[in-house]
């Protein structure tokens, strides 16, 4: 049951909500609680007093809680605005504290409002606003700045990036939970859709780890703690595939930063989040530094696609990057298969019948078939024919055999391509980013969470 603090801190923000008025916000008001569970990283905080609309906050703490409340009220989502700034400016401490009241004082609000009141419905577009704000300010970042701080250097065709483990992810992570219709669980399965998919994209591999893994401890709840346990998701078991895969491949190297944690456990890997030590976790989170950590990213990758193909038979591109898996895993006559099988699923997918073409035909070269891979990189230059790579790879091939004559036809087509990137689109580039639907996938949330999208079912 709620205490005193609890009551006063929500009957506060429905006084706040109940005399909102247009503009700039009247919410000076503050969701004065101790910090709750739904954001576990969250310094634990002394209530303070509520302050009436009109009323100066006195101290550096409750000015900053006003200000959270007034950045979220003029945030314009999609921006990185003078409001984002604001936030993303403040300390993981400062961030830690206001957020742990935030969140409280939202769900204590929440839970004496009268659902489908008018009370109601500002709240939760005051979460809303609160998850767009937080999740505008982490994907600008890119896991820095004062609240983001990286626990592993992660080097990705040699350009630094880092763990990622950035607080505004978990704080809108932690907004989200307190919308537990079936709507609201709706809308969070597809925010964790969209971001997991835009971090893919964008090879910010160790942010899309720790998103991953919030998105597991959201879909399972308890059974998170079982390390076995996977959501029963098509998309996540794709995403987390994807992960893997590239995490597994040659460019991508891994060292300790300074601030990484080890698990207290005898023989354990390094951790990239702080108190965890489930085998799932370090899975997802750490790169390995040991000899074994290509294996390891291999057979995560192998799991997650195959058990979307088990769930869905028609999973095309799941189908195609198994088969690849496979190859690298030794076991290329299964993965030729599924590669083929893929590529007939996709007729209406050039890019994934693209994928499984390129594919193919490295297996066939490294089998000594030089024909059929001939073939198969012919097959991918005819899908995409302003794509360097089938050309990169038909020139290697001539070169392989001793044909002189097709190298220089093949060096000929690749001069002739055009300079600019817009004009010669090699899906190719874009495999390592996994997911194709991230911007779109990202557009269409913010619109439903603007209210710009009726949700309802």
């Amino acid at each position: 049951m709620a205490g005193s603090g609890d009551s006063a801190g929500s009957s506060a923000i429905l006084s706040a909500v109940r005399t909102r008025t247009g503009g700039t916000s009247a919410l000076l008001v503050l969701l004065l609680l101790g910090p709750t569970a739904a954001f576990p990283r969250l310094a634990a905080a002394p209530p303070a007093r509520p302050h009436q609309a009109g009323q100066v906050p006195k101290s550096a703490a409750e000015r900053q809680d006003v200000g959270w409340l007034e950045a979220v009220e003029r945030h314009e989502p999609g921006q990185m605005d003078a409001s984002a700034k604001l936030v993303a400016g403040w300390s993981a401490e400062e961030l830690q504290a206001t957020g742990g009241k935030m969140v409280a004082g939202l769900q204590a609000a929440l839970s004496r409002a009268t659902p489908g009141s008018d009370e109601a419905q500002r709240l939760q577009r005051l979460v809303n606003q609160g998850v767009l704000l937080h999740t505008d300010v982490a994907l600008s970042l890119q896991g820095k700045g004062a609240a983001g701080f990286s626990n592993v250097i992660l080097l990705a065709d040699g350009r630094k990036q880092g763990l990622g483990n950035s607080l505004h992810f978990e704080f809108a992570a932690a907004l989200l939970k307190l919308d537990t219709s079936r709507p609201g669980t709706e809308r969070t399965r597809a925010w964790y859709r969209a971001v997991s998919a835009r971090l893919l994209q964008a090879g910010r591999l160790g942010e899309a780890a720790m998103l991953l893994r919030l998105w597991r401890e959201a879909a399972l709840g308890p059974r998170a703690l079982y390390p076995s346990a996977f959501p029963e998701d098509d998309d996540f078991l794709f995403d987390y595939g994807c992960l893997h895969e590239g995490l597994m491949a040659p460019g991508v190297q891994v060292a300790p930063g300074g601030r990484i944690e080890r698990s207290s456990s005898p023989g354990a890997e390094y951790s990239g989040l702080p108190g965890s030590r489930s085998d799932w976790a370090r899975r997802t989170t750490t790169f390995q530094t040991r000899s074994d950590e290509f294996v390891v990213h291999a057979e995560q990758a192998f799991r997650a696609y195959r058990r979307v193909v088990e769930r869905n038979p028609r999973a095309a591109e799941a189908r195609v990057r198994l088969g690849h898996v496979e190859c690298v895993r030794g076991n290329c006559g299964s993965g030729m298969r599924n590669m083929r099988a893929g590529a007939e699923l996709a007729t209406e997918d050039p890019v994934v019948g693209y994928y499984a073409a390129m594919f193919l035909g490295q297996a066939e070269e490294a089998r000594g078939r030089y024909e059929e891979a001939r073939k198969e990189y012919e097959h991918a230059a005819a899908l995409f024919p302003q794509a360097q790579s089938p050309l990169l790879a038909l020139g290697a091939l001539a070169d392989r055999t001793g044909d002189r004559r097709a190298v220089g036809r093949h060096a000929s087509q690749l001069w002739s391509l055009p300079s600019d990137g817009e004009h010669r689109y090699d899906p190719w580039w874009s495999y390592d980013g996994g997911p194709r639907d991230g911007e779109s996938l990202l557009r269409q949330v913010y619109r439903v969470m603007q209210g710009k999208v009726d949700d309802r079912q």
